[in-house]
């Protein structure tokens, strides 16, 4: 017996918050390390009232070390009057890879050092969103815990299909 899902099926039945609806740049601040990030994010339709994906990708130059981030996150946005500046929360895991520009294990019997480490983070985020007809601005903090940076101050742009 053969088992076929036809295409047009999978269609209808796939909810539309597994798409993106949106991508778009950001930039910002980040304290410990003290550095100078950007990066880019995708935003997801609505998986419930007011949530969605928000999954995304972060370089960090400065204080001597290099971070990748790859952070998957839920932002929960509350409603407002369309012309406000709208209030969301969030949090997220992250994986982080940091590539310091010396070797931080210098001193080892070999001589050699690791300048590469990786760790997985979560983060906290609170913030502010815009809608502009069809794309959208954000501000946001982020707070680092375990193994993420610090604090992130970041400003976005989201520009929508």
């Amino acid at each position: 017996m053969v088992l076929g899902v036809s295409p047009a099926l999978v269609a209808q039945t796939a909810p539309s918050a597994a798409f993106a609806t949106g991508w778009g740049p950001h930039l910002g601040l980040t304290v410990n390390p003290d550095q100078f990030h950007f990066g880019l994010h995708l935003q997801s339709g609505a998986i419930g009232t007011g949530i969605s994906w928000r999954p995304n990708f972060d370089l960090g130059i400065g204080d001597g070390v290099t971070v990748a981030a790859v952070n998957l996150e839920v932002i929960r946005r509350f409603p407002v009057s369309p012309n406000d500046w709208a209030p969301f929360v969030g949090g997220g895991i992250g994986a982080n890879f940091n590539e310091h520009d010396t070797p931080r294990y210098a001193g080892n019997a070999d001589g050699l050092g690791s300048n590469f480490e990786t760790g997985v983070g979560f983060n906290l985020i609170a913030g502010f969103e815009r809608n502009l007809g069809g794309e959208s601005i954000f501000a946001e903090a982020r707070l680092g815990l375990i193994d993420a940076p610090g604090l992130k101050i970041t400003v976005g742009w989201t520009m929508f299909r």
